[in-house]
């Protein structure tokens, strides 16, 4: 907090805010040095080993969910295997995420976007499924 405080007298040649701006920049280049030394913990975060992500050290993958044929009553059914399965709208025929095949987002798709539809019967959906 002292190097803030203005001591002397204000005739002097050098005015004391540049001898305060000649300290910020030393102690910036040490920081620098210290950043760029390859031996030092706080080098380059490039440098350094990754931690694992989990604590067991195994590899996570994203969950698939599977297509249940309960998601025909939310006006839903499946394109591609049954492994990875993407949903798809049977009313306006949009592709979904897989990650979004949970049957509340089924539900909100169907009353936001077909409104007039949700109410309808399965047997509806049945009927408009292609083939």
């Amino acid at each position: 907090m002292d190097r803030w405080l203005r001591t002397g007298s204000a005739a002097k040649g050098v005015p004391e805010h540049q001898h305060i701006l000649r300290q910020h920049q030393v102690e910036d280049l040490a920081c620098v040095e210290l950043l760029q030394n390859d031996d030092h913990p706080t080098s380059s975060p490039l440098k350094r080993p990754l931690k694992d992500q989990h604590e067991d050290g195994l590899a996570r993958t994203t969950k698939r969910r599977k297509y249940d044929d309960e998601y025909i009553k939310y006006g839903f059914t499946y394109i591609g295997d049954k492994d990875q399965p993407k949903p798809q709208c049977i009313i306006c025929g949009e592709l979904l995420a897989n990650s979004s095949q949970k049957p509340s987002l089924l539900r909100r798709h169907l009353q936001t976007r077909h409104a007039m539809h949700k109410d309808k019967p399965v047997d509806f959906f049945q009927r408009k499924l292609p083939g």
